[in-house]
């Protein structure tokens, strides 16, 4: 009876912060340096989550380690609701991607909802040989490994979308990795000799509208708005084939369910603003349907079995 009175009045704080949440302004941590895209979704959430809560909202970057710097200081952060994580699809990879980490990458989190979604595409020169898909993977049919393709990095979102779709098709090709999303890009316009890129839609979209590359699909479920003549890799490939981006806004675990609640419900109302979508799409994501605390929770578990499956199959080497 002692150790149950003791858990309850240990409790008796969250419980009173959760009844008057937020009365300060709230922290949302971004494990990446400013100007990319996860910063550009928490600085265009972050203004419409204040106006649905009645508080400011800061932003604030903790780059380093592949974003595994911020997880950590949102792990170990107070489960008061004012500490808060834009959690990109990278953190469910790097439970996978790295040899230890100081935090569960699910356990250690509650998700409040998602916030967006966003497809890779497979890109080539405008002057390409390989018009679309099927004659992308009829060449790296017939040269099994010939064919050289580049992504923002070893372990990144764009390499591990790669890597499904070549297991899933049983192709073989060859990664070239580069440092980061923009320097894959550059390389290809500069007539590096990498004849693939897999990417994200940022900076692609018009350069395919004027032809001076080609997008060949996308790995979303669905085409994305911005490209709407381009298939996805499941239409023109592989039947059911998915592998997209997301962000989500988790909090520490430990955080009530009341805060969480709340949370969720001007996540909600974020969502639904015109020009919070038309900013978003902007940053080649769209807005995601929140959805229930519950299902993001699962969702992440199941992202971070997902990805462990892939990396161990592509044999990508752990990173320190």
């Amino acid at each position: 009876m002692k150790k149950l009175a003791f858990m309850l009045l240990a409790l008796l704080p969250l419980v009173s912060q959760a009844q008057t949440w937020p009365a300060r302004p709230i922290t949302i941590v971004v494990g990446f340096a400013a100007g990319g895209n996860v910063d550009g979704v928490a600085r265009i959430f972050g203004p419409a989550l204040s106006d649905a809560l009645g508080q400011p909202v800061v932003i604030e970057n903790k780059p380093g380690a592949g974003g595994n710097i911020g997880s950590a200081i949102v792990a170990k952060a107070a489960p008061d609701g004012y500490t808060l994580f834009l959690m990109p699809k990278g953190h469910a990879a790097s439970a996978s991607l790295y040899k230890t980490l100081p935090y569960d990458s699910v356990n250690d989190y509650r998700v409040a909802g998602m916030l967006v979604n966003y497809p890779f595409i497979i890109v080539v020169p405008g002057n390409s040989p390989y018009a679309n898909l099927k004659a992308l993977a009829d060449a790296a049919r017939a040269r099994p490994g010939a064919i050289d393709y580049g992504t923002g990095g070893i372990g990144s979102g764009m390499h591990l979308a790669a890597e499904l779709m070549l297991a899933q098709l049983k192709l073989s090709m060859q990664h070239v990795p580069y440092k980061g999303g923009n320097s894959a890009q550059m390389a290809m316009l500069s007539g590096q000799e990498v004849p693939v890129f897999f990417t994200t839609p940022v900076g692609m979209v018009e350069l395919h509208q004027s032809g001076k590359v080609h997008v060949l699909g996308v790995t979303t479920a669905e085409r994305f708005p911005r490209l709407p003549d381009v298939p996805t890799v499941g239409e023109a490939l592989a039947p059911g084939f998915v592998a997209r981006g997301w962000m989500a806004l988790a909090a520490p675990k430990g955080t009530p369910d009341a805060i969480v609640a709340r949370l969720n419900a001007a996540m909600r109302t974020a969502a639904t603003r015109r020009d919070v979508q038309e900013r978003i799409i902007t940053l080649g994501c769209v807005v995601e349907s929140t959805g229930a605390p519950e299902t993001g929770q699962k969702f992440l578990a199941d992202e971070v079995a997902r990805w462990k499956g892939v990396v161990q199959a592509a044999h990508i080497p752990l990173q320190d």
